[in-house]
């Protein structure tokens, strides 16, 4: 009986534990099999007005724009930067389309089939069409319906083996058009129904009828001392409060402060490229083959062509062209690079450069290659006209214009193969080059005069830090790192052992700090810590990096503590101001002039006057003096004014109310088309989580 009185007593308590158990149990199951749902949600890139972006629609997307980078340009390898802008050209690109997508498709407005139709093959192709190297004629170099009508004939050819590269071009180029047309479309509609009204065109006409020049007095901001005005934190944060929509943003921020130690050559490393490039001189002197000793040690490869004073290293210059051939010139050791170099050949008169012009055929076998490029060098020889030939038949468009013209080149910046050729065939004489896409035929067109040149070979060795050396630095960075748990010791072993800290406002989308490179993962680190962390060692590139996180955001508004150093000096400004203001009460123009205040002239300000020397950007003032007032005292931008008109003159031939007008609704279509998105992506609600790519 006392045992299940004991378990009465504390029937709340098991109740407690049992639904403690219970609700585990379901919540445990709930994240075992809901483990997808949470999954999915971590998947999403952005979140606009309810509408999801996800991940693999995202990377997809980058991966199509890097497609058609690549392919446009031939560039196989994007940098860091090139990468970046890709990935944020594809987020803009996205945004923009499904804002407009949602905004359009509540009004009803769509491209139809016909429009898009008209832009791709009918009569208005679009600019993005009309600007693609791939739909161009090579012999006119102008913009060729039929190349493009075979391109798509091509692409919808299920037989075809078309690539799935030229597959996504093409529905990128599409997409591109048909988001553009909508795009126009829309601003077109705004346009449309903005309008300037009577009053406006009439208040427009007066104010632009005449110019104003005024005489004004100033005493600006920065005379005046601080400690004239004062401003209370309570202040402070009562304007944040009042004006916190203006520090809205759009992911979480913080401020990384870090170190860096450079990845660079230590006093061994000197010692040590310096001693190499000395034991390799014997053989460099006495070697035949100069070619391969060149090409097996040196960062830059042995070019077999004669170069004049200019092209030879000032360092060697005297003694190449004094030298005799077999002499060695150095090591020396400059900008980093230590370089030792053999005179080859001495005494050689060549021309300085000459003026080429070439033909470059390209067919579809190397067999009709040759056939082609063997019947104009016939033809030329027999005496065809070779400038006309090259605006048909060459596949460089830059130069077939021009009749093949290629223009004065220097023995030094062409390949030898062409240069050994060019510069030993007379003028007006041909010869050819082949390479793997093609033959070039070359025309000599002039020789000029002979200079003296030599042959050098250089063997250069640029310095860079040994493994040794990196793993130095590295325990330099990783002894720092010790005994730093918080930031302050951080900031403590800085000043310490002399090391600048610098410190970067940082998003959580950013893909570097500063001008790192390859520190995206510093900013992933970052924003995965609590404020005072303090990182391990990072090698960014060709630093190693440590850093603190400190002022961590994750809000949608910037902290007060962010920005109370701006709100705090415009708060100064506006009760300098008032301090300004009550002082020149009662005071006219003229006796401030008497009080040593800066006094000056305007001249020609109109309602529309922007800005103007010596008073920089003040829109009371102009707008004023504009209208014709005499206000005194204004509180400007820079500082408070008193003015007084001196006169007022017409414009010459002022613009009719009908011009007025047009003027005016001009303007208003320029706002539009650029300030509508704008408005739409504000307006969207965008989450931006990005940082989940990359």
């Amino acid at each position: 009986m006392a045992t299940l009185e004991k378990i009465r007593s504390k029937s709340i308590l098991l109740l407690i534990i049992v639904g403690l158990a219970l609700l585990a149990f379901i919540v445990g199951d709930f994240v075992n099999s809901g483990s997808s749902f949470f999954n999915q949600k971590k998947m999403v890139v952005a979140d606009i007005d309810g509408e999801e972006i996800r991940i693999e629609e995202f990377l997809a997307a980058i991966e199509q724009m890097t497609t058609v980078y690549e392919f446009e340009t031939g560039n196989q390898s994007l940098t860091e930067e090139m990468t970046e802008q890709v990935r944020q050209s594809v987020w803009e690109t996205m945004i923009r389309e499904r804002v407009l997508k949602t905004e359009t498709s509540n009004i009803g407005l769509v491209i139809t089939k016909d429009e898009l139709y008209d832009n791709i093959l009918g009569e208005n192709i679009h600019p993005v069409i009309l600007q693609r190297q791939l739909f161009v004629d090579p012999q006119t170099g102008q913009f060729d319906r039929n190349s493009l009508a075979q391109f798509l004939s091509y692409i919808d050819d299920p037989n075809a083996n078309v690539s799935e590269d030229m597959k996504a071009y093409w529905r990128f180029l599409e997409s591109v058009i048909k988001n553009s047309l909508l795009e126009e479309k829309y601003n077109v509609l705004l346009s449309k129904m903005l309008v300037a009204n009577d009053l406006e065109v009439e208040l427009a006409t007066n104010l632009n009828a005449g110019k104003v020049d005024v005489l004004y007095a100033v005493e600006p901001y920065y005379v005046i001392p601080d400690s004239l005005v004062s401003v209370s934190n309570k202040e402070i944060e009562s304007r944040y409060q009042a004006t916190k929509e203006q520090y809205k943003k759009n992911s979480a921020t913080c401020t990384i402060s870090y170190v860096s130690f450079d990845i660079k050559p230590l006093d061994a490393d000197y010692v040590e490229l310096e001693s190499w490039i000395k034991n390799l001189v014997p053989e460099f002197t006495t070697t035949t083959d100069i070619a391969g000793i060149v090409n097996s040690n040196s960062d830059k490869r042995y070019v077999d062509v004669a170069l004049t004073k200019s092209d030879v290293d000032v360092e060697f210059r005297d003694s190449a062209f004094n030298g005799k051939v077999g002499d060695i010139f150095g090591p020396i050791f400059i900008n980093n690079v230590y370089k030792v170099a053999r005179l080859v050949e001495a005494g050689i008169q060549s021309p300085d450069s000459v003026r080429l012009r070439h033909i470059f055929v390209a067919e579809t076998t190397k067999e009709r290659t040759q056939t082609l490029a063997d019947s104009l060098v016939n033809v030329i020889n027999a005496g065809g006209n070779f400038a006309d030939l090259a605006k048909v038949y060459s596949r460089v468009p830059q130069t077939a214009e021009q009749g093949g013209e290629i223009g004065w080149v220097r023995e030094v910046v062409v390949d030898s193969e062409i240069a050994q050729k060019a510069f030993n065939t007379p003028a007006g004489k041909i010869f050819t080059v082949e390479s793997a896409n093609g033959v070039q035929i070359f025309k000599v067109d002039e020789i000029s005069a002979r200079v003296p040149k030599v042959k050098l070979a250089v063997v250069e060795r640029e310095l860079i830090p040994s493994s040794r050396s990196q793993a130095q630095i590295y325990n330099d960075a990783k002894q720092f790192v010790a005994g730093c748990k918080t930031k302050a010791d951080f900031e403590k072993k800085a000043q310490k052992q002399g090391v600048e800290i610098l410190p970067v406002y940082a998003s959580i989308n950013d893909y570097r700090i500063g001008n790192i490179k390859n520190s995206r993962q510093v900013v992933r680190w970052a924003f995965e810590q609590k404020d005072g962390a303090v990182s391990d060692v990072f090698e960014c590139d060709d630093k190693f990096i440590v850093a603190t996180i400190s002022n961590l955001n994750k809000d949608e508004y910037k902290s007060l503590s962010s920005v109370s150093d701006d709100i705090k000096y415009e708060l100064l400004k506006e009760k300098k101001a008032d301090y300004v203001v009550e002082k020149m009460k009662g005071k006219t123009l003229a006796s401030l002039m008497g009080e040593g205040l800066r006094v000056d002239t305007l001249k020609n300000i109109t309602f529309d006057t922007k800005q103007l020397a010596r008073v920089g950007n003040e829109p009371k003032l102009f707008a004023l003096a504009a209208l014709g007032f005499d206000a005194n005292p204004v509180k400007g931008e820079n500082g408070v004014y008193v003015f007084k008109k001196l006169q007022r003159t017409n414009v010459d031939a002022p613009l009719s109310a009908e011009e007025e007008k047009q003027m005016l609704e001009s303007q208003l279509a320029y706002a539009t088309q650029y300030l509508a998105m704008e408005i739409l992506k504000e307006k969207s609600n965008i989450r931006d989580k990005r940082y989940i790519a990359y």
